[in-house]
């Protein structure tokens, strides 16, 4: 490694990506949603290296948008797609974890940018950006899978894995049902000629 990254300058540039994303999505009419961002720990980004050698830390800088529910995903998934390009971020790989969830039903839309001044970011050359977009029932879900998968030692017992998969697929039924009622609010559809 050629230099450190420059976690203040890091710091700086997400907080400016993270502003003009929550921008983007007020614009779009995603006014609920919450933006939240991070840099990677020193010892997060030293552990991955070292796991990938020579491969690049596609989420070295990361912004979680967290949407009411299901029915927002795409139009989040739209502006994030417009939005990159404007930072200098290329857009690398989208996926689509609804359709392929992860460990403990973890459901999620990513994108990984490559950020193409990494200097003014404060990051090396192959340190990335990735965005994800998730539901806020969903996002409780991910915290716990997080924390019991991938955190916990020895967590991957089949029933944990199992409960917490049980847990996502009521999630998304839920979700499924909270998008049907806003989208009948905003049209006026769940009134009755009582």
């Amino acid at each position: 490694m050629s230099r450190a990254p420059s976690a203040p300058h890091a710091q700086a540039f997400l907080n400016r990506c993270r502003e003009t994303l929550d921008g983007a999505l007020a614009d779009e009419g995603i006014v609920s949603a919450s933006v939240q961002s991070r840099v990677k720990r020193a010892d997060a980004v030293a552990a991955k290296r070292a796991r990938r050698p020579g491969l690049p830390i596609n989420d070295y800088l990361g912004l979680r948008i967290i949407v009411d529910h299901v029915g927002l995903l795409e139009r989040g998934a739209r502006t994030v797609r417009a939005w990159g390009p404007a930072l200098g971020l290329k857009l690398l790989q989208e996926e689509n974890r609804f359709d392929r969830p992860g460990a403990g039903g973890y459901r999620a839309l990513h994108f990984d940018f490559e950020i193409r001044d990494p200097a003014t970011a404060g990051v090396e050359p192959d340190d990335g950006i990735e965005v994800q977009i998730t539901t806020a029932l969903l996002a409780v879900l991910a915290r716990l899978s997080h924390d019991l998968v991938y955190r916990t030692p020895g967590s991957d017992a089949e029933y944990v894995l199992a409960d917490l998969e049980k847990l996502a697929e009521e999630g998304i039924r839920l979700d499924a049902g909270i998008a049907s009622l806003a989208s009948a609010a905003r049209t006026g559809a769940h009134k009755d000629d009582r």
